[in-house]
C-alpha cells in the first residue's frame, strides 16, 4: 500500500481494504489474478494499462485523482447528510474503497512502470490521495456524523459488525487530533501534509542510493 505519514493513517487505509470482503476485484486485482498467457503488456497504449482505458497515457492518472477527489466529495456530502439513504458505514465502504483502488494502483506504477512520465504522474495521485486521506481524518462534519451513529444509532439498521467498524473509524479519527482546537487541527492537517511530502522525497532519493 501507499508509505503513509502517520501510522494512523496507514491503520485507515488498511482498514479501508477490510471491506472489501464484499468488493469484486480491480482492474489491477483482476490482471494479477488472469491465468498466466496472459501477459502484462507495460508498454501497450491502444487498451490502457490494465485495460483501464484512462490510462491509455499517463496523463490518465490525473483524471483517476480528479474522479476519486471529486467522488470522495460527493460522498463526504451524503454522510452528513440529514436525509442519507444508506448506512453510515456503507457510504464509509465506498468511499475508503474508490480511494484505495486508485492508490493501490498509483503506487504500483510508481514503482514498476519503465517510463518516467506514467511514474512520475503516479506519484502524484498517490501524494494527491495520501493528502485527501490526511484531510478526512480530521474532517469535523464528517467524524461528528460517525460519532452520533456510535453514540445514538444510524438511521437504517445495522449489525453489530457495523458497529464495531463505527468504532474503528472513531477511534482513527480521535488518534489524528480531529477533537483539539480548530487552529491546532489545522496545523496538524499542514504538518501531516508536509511531513508525508517530505517522507516521499527522501524515499525516492533513498531508491538511487
Amino acid at each position: 500500500m501507499l508509505q503513509m505519514s502517520r501510522s494512523s493513517t496507514r491503520a485507515t487505509l488498511l482498514r479501508m481494504r477490510h471491506r472489501k470482503l464484499v468488493s469484486t476485484w480491480s482492474p489491477l486485482a483482476t490482471a494479477f489474478n488472469a491465468p498466466p498467457s496472459k501477459r502484462i503488456n507495460f508498454t501497450r497504449e491502444d487498451a490502457g494499462l490494465f485495460r483501464m482505458p484512462e490510462l491509455r497515457t499517463f496523463e490518465g492518472f490525473y483524471l483517476l485523482r480528479d474522479n476519486v477527489e471529486n467522488k470522495s466529495q460527493d460522498l463526504i456530502a451524503e454522510a452528513i447528510s440529514s436525509q442519507r439513504q444508506r448506512k453510515m458505514v456503507d457510504i464509509f465502504d465506498e468511499l475508503s474503497d474508490s480511494l484505495c483502488k486508485v492508490a493501490d494502483l498509483a503506487e504500483f506504477i510508481r514503482i514498476a512502470h519503465p517510463k518516467n512520465k506514467y511514474m512520475e504522474a503516479a506519484e502524484q495521485a498517490c501524494i494527491s490521495i495520501c493528502c485527501v486521506v490526511e484531510s478526512l481524518n480530521t474532517h469535523k462534519p464528517l467524524y461528528q456524523a460517525l460519532r452520533k451513529f456510535v453514540e445514538q444509532g444510524d438511521l437504517k439498521p445495522t449489525t453489530e459488525v457495523d458497529q464495531h467498524v463505527a468504532k474503528l473509524f472513531l477511534f482513527d479519527f480521535e488518534q489524528c487530533g480531529i477533537h483539539l482546537p480548530e487552529a491546532e487541527r489545522l496545523r496538524v492537517v499542514r504538518l501531516n501534509d508536509y511531513i508525508l511530502q517530505l517522507g516521499q522525497k527522501f524515499m525516492n532519493g533513498a531508491a538511487f542510493c
